[in-house]
């Protein structure tokens, strides 16, 4: 089911609550089989609280598959910095540098990760998570 909620419409404790359930799917059914490293519920958690704040800073409203690439592609990535086997991705310094206000908040967001981890998230790596807000981002500053 594809759900997107418009800010003025949801308060961000509605939306929490509409989100926890996919969240707990994603978690349970999915990442707890998959994470090595990482505690799964600890990773959800943080990483969703992260994504609302992203979606705030760029007034991008929340929707499901929103959801489901960021835990995804940003709990595999904080396993493999863990690892210390991140991403090479050579397009990142170029997406970081056209794509520059989107990265700042993006960076400034991941600060939380990087002390709740202990792991520094490299370019490379963001660079794919500015990949998952771009559409987002241009269609919003398009509106």
């Amino acid at each position: 089911m594809y759900n997107k909620l418009r800010p003025n419409r949801s308060t961000k404790k509605e939306l929490i609550l509409m989100a926890q359930e996919l969240l707990q799917n994603i978690q349970e059914k999915l990442l707890s089989e998959s994470l090595v490293f990482l505690n799964p519920e600890k990773a959800c958690q943080a990483l969703f609280h992260v994504l609302l704040n992203i979606l705030q800073d760029l007034s991008i409203p929340y929707s499901d598959d929103l959801l489901i690439k960021f835990i995804f592609h940003t709990s595999f990535a904080l396993e493999r910095c863990i690892r210390k086997e991140p991403f090479v991705y050579p397009k990142a310094r170029i997406l970081i540098k056209q794509h520059a206000t989107l990265f700042n908040v993006l960076e400034k967001n991941f600060e939380i990760i990087t002390e709740l981890f202990s792991v520094q998230i490299p370019a490379s790596e963001m660079g794919y998570v500015i990949e998952i807000f771009l559409p987002y981002y241009q269609q919003n500053e398009e509106s």
